[in-house]
Parts: C-alpha cells; structure tokens; sequence
C-alpha cells in the first residue's frame, strides 16, 4: 500500500509540473486506477480481519473442548487406577 501511495504522490507532482491537457487526464487517470488499488488492498485487509475474528473465537473454543475432553479422561483414568491396584 505503501507504494502505491508514494506512486500517487508522484504522479500528483507530475501532474503540477504539467499544463498540458492530455498529460493532466493521463495523470488524473494513473490516480484513479492507485486509489482503486488502495481501495481493494484495505478491502482485502478487511476481510481478512473479518475471518480471523471469526476464526479465532470458534478455534479457541476447539482448544477449550479439547483441553476439557483431555482433563476428564486424565480424571477418569486417574480413579479407574485405585479399583486395578489390587488385581
């Protein structure tokens, strides 16, 4: 993003320098097409974002599943080990 908008910046300063009419439309046309880069670049970051607070929550809550499933069979492993100690 960061090159797009130092490429903006130039062409903004080209686009000073010239008088001429077909330069400044051809400038005024490389600015569009950056800000529409922009544009799909934070879009894109967006939803990015977007999947990941998302994802976050329902793989934490894998993990908490997960961590209590492994806590109830040590659990329950752990009380089955008296009832075989003298077999």
């Amino acid at each position: 993003m960061y090159k797009t908008v130092t490429r903006i910046l130039e062409e903004i300063e080209q686009w000073k320098e010239n008088s001429n009419t077909d330069h400044t439309l051809t400038s005024l046309t490389s600015i569009e097409t950056f800000l529409e880069e922009i544009h799909e670049m934070n879009h894109a970051i967006l939803r990015e974002e977007e999947d990941a607070t998302t994802e976050f929550p329902s793989i934490l809550k894998l993990l908490i599943k997960k961590t209590m499933m492994m806590i109830v069979f040590i659990t329950f492993n752990s009380s089955l080990v008296p009832l075989f100690e003298g077999l």
